[in-house]
């Protein structure tokens, strides 16, 4: 059997930490009894929990994947934050 090493991506996604609020992204909903969840790309709907990873699609179609923190850590890093161009220089 052939062995696979995934490639590496670089994506945004979104951490549910239980709150309400204007920087969730536009894929979480919540429904008539206030439970949290986003729909997916095959039109499932996934109910979040706290500490929960929101993974928007690429291509800006307002789905999302659900991703539980404990894996999502495990299998993902953060980027470092690109350095600040300096004012002033037109960098």
């Amino acid at each position: 059997m052939q062995k696979f090493r995934r490639k590496p991506i670089e994506f945004e996604a979104y951490q549910f930490l239980g709150q309400k609020g204007d920087d969730r992204p536009l894929s979480l909903n919540y429904d008539k009894y206030d439970m949290p969840y986003v729909v997916d790309g095959r039109k499932n709907r996934e109910e979040l929990r706290h500490g929960d990873w929101v993974v928007p699609e690429p291509d800006g179609s307002g789905c999302a994947s659900r991703i539980d923190g404990d894996v999502f850590e495990a299998e993902n890093e953060p980027l470092p934050e690109p350095p600040e161009k300096e004012k002033g220089t037109g960098l």
